[in-house]
């Protein structure tokens, strides 16, 4: 075998042992931290590119350029690309995991997501985080006092980042009913959309469950899907409410 096979080859191995741990580092991304809408919403994408620009192109080709079974060095070559692959892998695994939804936080007429490197979720209160596990569902306490609220218009300040305002969703059930969405006034973009949200709604039947808003941290929104008693997020709805459900959320 010539050299130019002998280098195909070893870019062809290395793209497809690349490949399935891609495959699988999306699959884990995908389906654990951010299911459903999420993935969209928080558009996770992007942070993969990086990575299958790394593992899929650059690591691959540069196996290809040094690959010569007659090198001395080929051995330590090949470690240094590997080794720059697994840093990458690893930085940007967790550079999306520090993205994931820590706290899913009912604020004002919606649910908003702060993620888990704001930290804030280490200092949530125990009865904040009875759900065992992220993401926690609270309620956000707005501002109480006059002072509050004026630090809340004139200097925009975010209550929602104090840990110690954070409380049990199940104490204020009669204000989230006023913000949960009507399931008949949904208009969806699609019948494919339509079809899953009736399967979605057919295999909850038995369970206490609302819809409410969930605007991500880009500003763009999906429906959540919450359970009442269990405090625990059913499902992600990739539905927009801004566009797919009437009156809006601002009655106009």
């Amino acid at each position: 075998m010539n050299l130019m096979s002998l280098k195909v080859t070893a870019f062809s191995v290395h793209l497809i042992v690349g490949f399935l741990i891609l495959s699988a580092v999306y699959a884990y991304v995908r389906y654990n931290w951010f299911p459903g809408g999420l993935f969209e919403l928080e558009n996770v994408w992007s942070g993969l590119k990086i990575l299958l620009i790394v593992d899929l192109v650059l690591g691959p080709l540069l196996t290809f350029i040094v690959y010569n079974p007659k090198k001395s060095s080929l051995k330590f070559d090949l470690t240094v690309i590997v080794l720059i692959q697994s840093l990458a892998l690893a930085y940007g695994c967790y550079v999306i995991s520090e993205q994931r939804p820590a706290i899913i936080t009912f604020v004002g007429d919606r649910f908003e997501i702060i993620t888990f490197s704001e930290g804030l979720h280490q200092n949530l209160s125990s009865r904040a985080k009875d759900t065992g596990a992220p993401p926690f569902i609270t309620y956000a306490l707005p501002a109480q006092t006059e002072e509050e609220k004026s630090k809340f218009i004139i200097d925009n300040y975010q209550y929602k980042y104090e840990a110690v305002r954070h409380k049990p969703i199940d104490q204020f059930i009669a204000v989230l009913s006023k913000a949960k969405l009507d399931m008949s006034n949904f208009k969806f973009a699609s019948a494919e959309k339509e079809a899953g949200f009736q399967t979605f709604i057919s295999s909850h039947q038995d369970k206490n469950f609302a819809l409410f808003a969930l605007e991500g941290t880009r500003n763009v929104a999906i429906v959540i899907a919450i359970d009442l008693d269990k405090k625990r997020v059913l499902e992600y709805l990739e539905i927009d409410p801004w566009v797919e459900y009437l009156p809006s959320m601002n009655n106009t």
